[in-house]
C-alpha cells in the first residue's frame, strides 16, 4: 500500500529533476486505495499532489519527444510508454507530412487521415486523473463506476493494473 509520505516523496523527487523518476507501475492505482481511507481536505490535498506528478511527468515525456524521440526516457510505467510510442509516431508523421513534397503545390493541407482505432468499452473500478489516449485524445479525470470507450491498448493496461473492467469491444474511426 502507498502512504501520503509516498506521494509526498514522489511529488519532491519529480520536481527536482528534469528526468522521470522510478515509481511503481501501479502507482495511480495505489492512489485509490489511499484515498478511500482519508478526511476530505487529505483527499484534496492528496490529488492536487497527484496531478502535479502526472503533469510534470508527462511534461517530462513530451520534451524527451520532441527532443530525441529516438531515445526512449527511463523509468516509464506501461501507460506512459504506450503514449510515447503514440506520441512520438504521431510526431515523426507529422514531420514527414510538413517536409513532403506533397503540400508544396497545394493551398491547404489535405485533412488528415481518419486513424482506425480499436477501443473498448470499460467500466472504471477507482478513481484515476486524466491520462492521454494513445490516439492523442484527453480522457478523464474518471470516478469509480465511469463508463467509457478507451483506445485498445490503454484500456488493456488499464484492466491488467485492475482499474478499469471490460465491458464491451468494437472498432471505430478516431479524428
Amino acid at each position: 500500500m502507498i502512504t501520503y509520505a509516498d506521494v509526498q516523496r514522489v511529488y519532491r523527487s519529480e520536481k527536482r529533476s528534469p528526468t522521470l523518476q522510478k515509481i511503481d507501475d501501479k502507482f495511480y492505482s495505489k492512489i485509490s486505495e489511499l484515498l478511500t481511507g482519508i478526511e476530505k481536505e487529505h483527499r484534496e490535498y492528496i490529488r492536487k499532489l497527484v496531478d502535479e506528478i502526472f503533469e510534470r511527468r508527462r511534461n517530462k515525456i513530451v520534451i524527451n519527444a520532441l527532443r530525441s524521440p529516438e531515445k526512449e526516457p527511463g523509468n516509464m510505467i506501461p501507460i506512459e510508454r504506450a503514449f510515447y510510442a503514440e506520441l512520438t509516431r504521431a510526431l515523426a508523421k507529422y514531420k514527414e507530412r510538413v517536409l513532403s513534397e506533397k503540400f508544396k503545390d497545394e493551398e491547404e493541407p489535405a485533412e488528415i487521415e481518419k486513424i482506425k482505432t480499436e477501443k473498448i468499452k470499460v467500466r472504471f473500478l477507482r478513481s484515476l486523473p486524466s491520462i492521454i489516449g494513445s490516439d492523442m485524445v484527453h480522457y478523464g479525470p474518471f470516478k469509480e463506476g465511469d463508463e467509457v470507450e478507451l483506445p485498445k491498448d490503454n484500456a488493456e493496461i488499464l484492466i491488467d493494473q485492475e482499474i478499469v473492467e471490460e465491458i464491451e469491444h468494437k472498432r471505430s474511426n478516431s479524428e
